[in-house]
């Protein structure tokens, strides 16, 4: 593996090569859908842990067993055709888009360029979630969810659907690239007068007991409803859902936006009676985050109006900001130039290490902090004072199956006797 850049490298540990990192992992076949299978739900079940499953249709998926949702007990690969984008129409009696509940002895599941598409017509049903991974805390490998969106819709029940739940356990590895997840408005269009509208609910509601590395996504909480006075009958408008629910004691959000939901408004109508129709407006999602941020631009939310008490919306913050010192695409094809930017140290101020592993893990001395595990390659980087921004290259060998990487800079500052860790990146090479 060769690597070249603008300023001077040198290098100080090369253990096995990409080639034979590809090669220890086992070997997929691939079932596309329809041709192969009719459904989704077809392919998982006769499918081997390993196995890709690619979803070839230019028509949103949902028909047969899978109206019921897709199902997954296993570790196996769910894409789209290479430059493709497959959607899922959440229909009638679909309780979830896709739900992974095991990995199956397996050790990696991905699903890639994956879009939930919300059936309006059809928001009149019970609807528990579009994409949820719910692993037992036993389970170990690696979960991967790369370009997938998915927007929650209106449940009609106060139990909201969001974009994406997640829960997993200690063994789990989490990387989340590229997504969009957009919570349900609790909206009700067809509200009355005497009535309220239900909760927002939250973009994302993850809780990860292993490492999570969250890069390049965005997360919008669902608006709480609205409440309709009535003459004498008064009622509280709906809470709006945060952008992100995290919960977890290592975690990385890198270069996200996260939008919290606005909280309901109180509609006065011919209300007769003497409540104030400004102690019963909705309050804003309120986002919660890991521990670990990176330039994360997020915006609050405000509470409901009724008319004289309203909020304007609260400025928006960057968190972590100016941490983000790499950025890498998610998604290379192997044989090809692997191009990076990295943010180093100057020369004469320090040494900026890039350190490359093939998963991630907790630092048991920095809580919440991660770093690149399983370490295969060691290098050093540097830049002008002028221009801090390097662009390094890779020569990515031909691999035979796909390899996921994690990639994080390490700044040694001289002047300042410091060494800190910089922001982290996953992403995966394509054969």
């Amino acid at each position: 593996m060769q690597s070249s850049q603008h300023s001077t490298t040198r290098w100080f540990l090369l253990v096995p090569s990409l080639t034979l990192l590809s090669a220890l992992l086992p070997a997929q076949r691939t079932w596309r859908v329809p041709g192969d299978t009719a459904t989704v739900n077809d392919a998982v079940r006769l499918a081997s842990a390993g196995d890709r499953i690619l979803l070839v249709s230019q028509q949103p998926y949902g028909w047969g067993n899978d109206a019921q949702g897709i199902n997954v007990d296993k570790a196996v690969t769910i894409e789209s055709l290479p430059g493709g984008f497959a959607g899922f129409l959440l229909g009638r009696t679909s309780p979830h888009a896709i739900k992974l509940t095991s990995m199956g002895g397996g050790h990696r599941f991905v699903l890639r360029n994956f879009h939930v598409v919300p059936n309006h017509s059809e928001a009149d049903r019970d609807r528990h979630v579009c994409i949820e991974i719910a692993l037992a805390p036993t389970e170990s490998g690696t979960v991967i969810l790369d370009g997938v969106s998915a927007a929650g819709i209106m449940s009609n029940i106060d139990d909201p659907c969001p974009g994406a739940r997640i829960s997993t356990g200690p063994g789990i590895k989490l990387m989340l690239r590229g997504c969009s997840f957009r919570g349900a408005t609790g909206d009700v269009p067809w509200i009355a007068q005497g009535e309220n509208g239900w909760r927002g609910s939250p973009g994302a509601d993850i809780r990860a007991g292993g490492p999570a590395v969250i890069q390049d996504c965005s997360f919008h909480g669902g608006p709480g409803g609205p409440s309709w006075w009535w003459y004498l009958w008064a009622g509280p408008a709906m809470n709006g859902g945060p952008g992100l629910s995290f919960n977890g004691v290592a975690g990385a959000l890198v270069g996200c936006t996260v939008i919290d939901g606005k909280g309901g408004d109180v509609w006065r109508g011919n209300y007769q009676g003497s409540a104030n129709p400004c102690d019963y407006v909705g309050q804003p999602g309120v986002s919660s985050f890991p521990p670990d941020l990176f330039d994360v631009l997020h915006q609050p939310a405000e509470r409901g109006s009724a008319g004289g008490c309203g909020q304007s919306p609260p400025p928006p913050r960057t968190l972590g900001t100016g941490r983000r010192d790499l950025r890498v695409a998610s998604q290379h094809t192997s044989g090809a130039r692997l191009d990076m930017s990295v943010r180093s140290l100057p020369v004469g101020q320090g040494w900026t290490v890039l350190i490359f592993g093939t998963d991630v893990q907790s630092s048991p001395f920095l809580a919440g902090i991660l770093y690149p595990n399983r370490i295969f390659w060691v290098t050093v980087v540097s830049s002008s004072a002028s221009n801090p921004w390097v662009t390094f290259g890779v020569d990515v060998p031909r691999l035979a199956e796909e390899l996921d990487l994690v990639v994080q800079p390490a700044h040694l500052d001289v002047a300042q006797v410091q060494w800190r860790l910089g922001s982290p990146a996953t992403f995966t090479i394509q054969p």
